[in-house]
Formats: structure tokens, C-alpha cells, sequence
């Protein structure tokens, strides 16, 4: 009994692993196709827009951050780590770096 309880956790701890590299892969493509864009075509194409928020990377250039709330049941969330009457959920960020012309030239993701 114990060793099918221990087999089906190995499986499922598995599929979880599997599935998570999947998005990261997915997400890692996605992210890497902005590289060498300019930050108007980021503005402009419908997934994106304009970004959550905007900082100076101190090259001169920009960081644009875009947050995303995602919530894992429960109520609506306004603050990182998420954790507010009963519901859990967190912030994923994509980020993207971009140089004095406004060219994108790295990005970072946060959160699946």
C-alpha cells in the first residue's frame, strides 16, 4: 500500500515538474522574441500595452515592468506575497530592458 501511495506522489510530482519547465520554456520564447523591438511595438501590440510601471535602469535606458495578479482562489488581491481573507495568489512580472534608443535588449520573468 505504502509503496503505490509513494509511486502515485513520484508520478504527480513529475507531471508538476514537467508541466512547469513547459511554461518556463513557453514563456522564455515568448519573452525572447521581444529582444531587438523597439519599446513603441511593445506599447502597441494588444497582449502588452502600455506597461504597469516604468523605472531607469541607470544606463539611461528604461526597465518596463508589467505585473500581473494571478489568483489562486479566494478573494481579489492588492499586495505581494498575496495572502488575504482565505485566498492565496501572487504577482508575476515580465520584464523588459531597454537601451537609451528604446531598443529592447533583455527581459526577465518572474512568477509562472
Amino acid at each position: 500500500m505504502i509503496k503505490k501511495i509513494i509511486k502515485l506522489l513520484t508520478i504527480i510530482l513529475l507531471a508538476f515538474a514537467f508541466t512547469q519547465c513547459a511554461t518556463k520554456r513557453k514563456t522564455s520564447r515568448t519573452m525572447q522574441t521581444w529582444v531587438g523591438h523597439h519599446k513603441s511595438e511593445l506599447y502597441q501590440h494588444p497582449k502588452w500595452g502600455p506597461p504597469t510601471r516604468i523605472t531607469e535602469d541607470g544606463l539611461g535606458g528604461e526597465i518596463l515592468i508589467y505585473d500581473t495578479q494571478v489568483n489562486l482562489g479566494g478573494q481579489t488581491y492588492h499586495s505581494y506575497p498575496l495572502r488575504q481573507q482565505g485566498g492565496y495568489g501572487y504577482v508575476r512580472s515580465r520584464i523588459f530592458f531597454v537601451d537609451r534608443r528604446g531598443i529592447i535588449y533583455t527581459w526577465q520573468a518572474k512568477g509562472l
